[in-house]
């Protein structure tokens, strides 16, 4: 673990035992924002990043990263320092990243939509020096700079001539989870770390210099901060596409900026298949179409490499682990159930309580390694000793893996619903409800039963008018009978984070008042 006080301040780890794992030995020890020099020189007049009618070239990005970071360094704070980045998505934000990176601070994501309390709440328990806001968006008695006009034009008057911090091993991003409540964790990534997880983009997924990557995804979660970062560390183009828009409008810009790369939670997904069909896809000109957040249902799976594109890549990771396996174009048949084979440079197992590893097709922990997995969490040793042990991150899912290494999502640890002394996982069951044809979303949660424990309790978004004998008499058809919900409630819509993953414990706690 890195060293850490209370002054808002991360040191450089001390590597012992297995805790810090050998990296990707070509680009280890350098600072992120060292890339955009070399692009600078390299690439000089290619676009870097395009915001509507502005093109900035990556001559003009590392000059405008370098007197962002003269601006930052006159504010006081030094290496190791936390900067929070409250902002909504723009290049100002993006770059933003680069200019903590280069002095040698770490960058704490902000989601500007959380509530003042909540903001207020996250940036004090990680011990912010600093935070970068959005005009008239001063968060409490902390010490913010709005990004307005006049921090443009302070900006403007910095010398570009700003020494770049030592990267390596040093710590880069406190790469929050999307939720709030209770006690927020930080997994630390270091400048290493970061940069395996671009080297991953370029073996695993087919990421490259010449990518025109549509930003379409919030910069505050792992994955849209990770692939914009990623394409300006190659020298691709980022095209900034924030959200709020119209599905429509996504499918337009994607055609308009000829985007080569594209990044989609679930629900934007589904948003994207009910528009009209048009006889061909309607992003088929991306080279690759990423999905990650949650796992879509092979024949919705299927839907989208038809209607939308037929590179579509479902990408099962976490925040604090980055990427873990993919599930390719290629995978079909019953491996479309997986998520597919281990990505490159991870080793991925599953073992028991006791850490042993389990053959092939048997439940159990996944843990895994790599060179880009977090340091660990900051402020929460708790935490920290449940999910890194000997050298190895649990996430907290259980899987299994096949005779040819693919791994399957079977639930969450935390999940696993115990209905009478027999583990039942969720997952199975949501994916038999969603094989029904007029089912549209599910999420299977535990149900408190006096003589069983636990029972079983399955939410369900419908397209059209269904009983619940017909869903039930389903289940009983495809599932042993001590899997077979309890009870069906149909909902409207389901509760969901803003990275569109269900928030179950919400459902959970609308059976309290059940019989």
């Amino acid at each position: 673990m890195p060293s850490q006080n209370v002054t808002g301040k991360i040191s450089a780890p001390v590597c012992s035992g297995n805790k810090c794992l050998p990296g990707i030995n070509l680009l280890n020890n350098q600072n992120v924002a060292l890339a955009l020099e070399e692009n600078a020189r390299r690439r000089s007049a290619h676009p870097a990043i395009i915001e509507g009618d502005r093109c900035i070239t990556y001559q003009e990005l590392d000059q405008l990263v370098r007197r962002i970071a003269g601006h930052l360094a006159a504010q006081g704070v030094g290496e190791g320092s936390i900067v929070g980045l409250c902002l909504k998505d723009s290049a100002d934000h993006l770059m933003l990243h680069f200019a903590v990176a280069r002095l040698g601070m770490v960058i704490l994501p902000l989601d500007w939509r959380w509530t003042d309390v909540e903001k207020e709440r996250v940036a004090s328990f990680y011990g912010a020096v600093l935070i970068f806001v959005e005009p008239g968006a001063l968060i409490g008695c902390l010490k913010c700079i709005e990004a307005d006009e006049n921090w443009h034009d302070d900006v403007a008057a910095q010398n570009p001539d700003i020494n770049c911090a030592p990267g390596g091993e040093h710590p880069l991003v406190l790469s929050l989870s999307s939720g709030t409540t209770g006690r927020p964790k930080g997994p630390i990534l270091s400048h290493d770390q970061f940069i395996a997880r671009f080297v991953i983009q370029w073996v695993t997924l087919g990421f490259n210099q010449h990518d025109r990557y549509l930003s379409a995804t919030p910069l505050y979660f792992g994955g849209g901060r990770s692939f914009t970062m990623g394409t300006l560390f190659s020298g691709g183009s980022v095209i900034m596409f924030p959200p709020p828009y119209m599905p429509e409008d996504l499918v337009a810009a994607a055609e308009e900026h000829e985007a080569t790369t594209l990044l989609l939670v679930p629900t934007l997904l589904r948003r994207l298949l009910q528009l009209p069909d048009k006889g061909k896809p309607l992003l088929g000109g991306l080279n690759r179409l990423l999905s990650t957040g949650a796992v879509l249902h092979p024949d919705e799976r299927q839907e989208v490499m038809e209607r939308l594109n037929p590179e579509f890549i479902n990408y099962y990771g976490s925040t604090e682990g980055g990427g873990v396996s993919v599930l390719l174009p290629q995978h079909s048949g019953d491996v479309a159930h997986s998520v597919g084979e281990p990505i490159y440079k991870t080793d991925v197992q599953i073992v028991d309580d006791q850490g042993q590893t389990l053959p092939s097709g048997e439940a159990g922990l996944i843990r895994y390694r790599g060179p880009a997995v977090a340091i660990g969490f900051y402020h929460d040793p708790e935490a920290d000793v449940e999910a890194f042990k000997d050298g190895w991150f649990y996430p907290g899912d259980i899987g299994r893996l096949d005779e040819d290494g693919l791994l399957y999502l079977v639930g969450r640890a935390k999940d696993v619903i115990i209905r009478g002394g027999v583990n039942i996982y969720p997952v199975e069951i949501e994916q038999v409800l969603l094989a029904h044809e007029v089912v549209a979303e599910v999420a299977v949660v535990a149900w408190p039963h006096e003589e069983r424990g636990e029972d079983i309790a399955a939410f369900i978004v419908v397209k059209d008018k269904v009983s619940t004998d017909a869903l039930l008499d389903h289940c009983r058809a495809n599932l042993a009978i001590y899997k077979v919900p309890r009870g069906i409630f149909f909902v409207d819509e389901m509760p969901k984070s803003p990275l569109g993953k269900i928030l179950k414990v919400e459902l959970t706690a609308r059976l309290q008042n059940t019989d």
